[in-house]
């Protein structure tokens, strides 16, 4: 549990650098961030790496949360290349604004010194003209007699790279999460990466 608020701190304050947060319930923008993103996976980080404010791009990752309907989108291909599907329709698309979450895994090495693994988070808005309309059999999220809107970009193939695409609708937001390719923080999710965690903060239990 720990391990987990602190990550969150951390994904919390990549988010707030933004200065694109839009969660609407609970008391507080904070609080209802933290407890959204309960589900993750923890990653168990020692106590250097996790102090220097490291980050890692996790699935699920919860970005908004609101009243408008939320997006279903998946990493498909369209005519040969990466694309994130939606099942936003046309008429959906021109309603309000739509802004599109980038997160970017970045990791360094030093000569004797941990990794050190960031997380930075862009915001871009699309518009309508921005989307390629796909057969809606394209889409196994919902079906639509009249396609589906798909954003084509070879960015959706990066295996450091996490997307969300999050609605503006008259004030109020739709309840958007990551996907992403990334597989880095995996590392940081075993048994061995716990111990290691435990170990780097001292004073365990049965410890010589």
């Amino acid at each position: 549990m720990r391990e987990r608020q602190s990550h969150n701190n951390v994904l919390w304050r990549a988010l707030k650098e933004t200065k694109q947060v839009y969660i609407e319930g609970g008391k507080d923008a904070y609080h209802r961030f933290m407890a959204l993103n309960t589900e993750c996976p923890i990653p168990y980080i020692p106590k250097l790496q996790c102090h220097s404010g490291n980050a890692l791009l996790l699935p699920n990752m919860v970005l908004s949360e609101g009243p408008v309907k939320t997006i279903n989108y998946q990493f498909d291909e369209v005519d040969g290349r990466p694309a994130l599907l939606t099942d936003l329709t046309k008429t959906e698309a021109k309603k309000g604004t739509l802004l599109l979450y980038v997160l970017q895994q970045q990791i360094h090495s030093y000569n004797g010194w941990p990794d050190d693994f960031r997380l930075k988070i862009k915001v871009e808005t699309i518009t309508p003209d921005m989307f390629t309309v796909v057969p809606s059999t394209l889409l196994t999220l919902r079906q639509s007699t009249n396609g589906c809107l798909a954003l084509v970009d070879d960015r959706f193939a990066d295996p450091m790279l996490g997307f969300g695409l999050v609605h503006i609708i008259n004030g109020h937001v739709s309840t958007q999460h990551v996907i992403t390719r990334c597989t880095y923080y995996e590392r940081f999710t075993t048994e061995e990466a716990l111990q290691a965690a435990a170990k780097s903060y001292k004073g365990l239990t049965g410890e010589e």
